[in-house]
């Protein structure tokens, strides 16, 4: 039979096997979750990767004429509408140019600084995007100025105040005759030349002034 101190002994040994077995577990459970928080935190630290790609536009902007200049025009500053598909600086080539320099997206008015009268059929139109994008260039329909100016000035050598010179006016070839309604003077024959009678005794009796050129 087995005495008191060899029972003791026996459980002593027994326990501290147990204890060595509780330990490895214990290290063994300890090392699992050390390795799953770093699993973890890898794929933490792959979920948070921030994306740097960028896009580059490359798109340039399409223009297009909408209303052309009615030609003939009487002014150097005709209206013109063209729209385009996005905002942009203008550009402008040929004889024509104006101070409208931005275009938005849509339709846009600008008018037209022309040296003056002639027909404008080289005149062109671009538009580049904020990214440098530049449109095909824009023809502008031809169109063409005719603007009236004086080049002579004719005027009765012996005028007065509410003679109504240019009153009517009749051309022919290089001719010109100006009919003075309300002329004053007493003249009653043709006079040749730059003179003309100052007299104007003969209230409203009319005259015709004759240029040749």
């Amino acid at each position: 039979m087995l005495n008191l101190t060899q029972i003791i002994f026996s459980a002593s040994l027994q326990l501290n096997v147990l204890k060595k077995v509780l330990f490895i577990i214990f290290i063994s459970l300890f090392s699992l979750s050390i390795i799953s928080c770093s699993k973890n935190d890898s794929k933490s630290s792959s979920s948070t990767t921030t994306d740097t790609t960028t896009t580059t536009d490359t798109t340039a902007p399409v223009i297009a004429e909408v209303t052309a200049v009615t030609t003939p025009t009487n002014t150097a500053t005709p209206e013109y509408i063209f729209s385009s598909t996005e905002v942009g600086t203008i550009t402008y080539g040929g004889n024509c140019s104006s101070s409208t320099t931005s275009a938005t997206s849509g339709n846009n008015t600008i008018i037209f600084s022309t040296p003056g009268a002639g027909t404008y059929s080289d005149c062109t139109i671009k538009v580049t995007d904020s990214a440098g994008n530049i449109s095909s260039a824009l023809t502008v329909s031809s169109f063409v100025v005719e603007i009236w100016k004086q080049e002579s000035y004719l005027k009765a050598v012996n005028n007065d105040a509410g003679d109504n010179f240019g009153y009517s006016v009749s051309i022919s070839g290089d001719t010109l005759a100006v009919g003075v309604r309300l002329e004053d003077s007493n003249q009653t024959t043709i006079t040749n030349g730059t003179s003309a009678s100052s007299d104007n005794s003969s209230s409203d009796s009319g005259a015709v002034y004759v240029y040749d050129q």
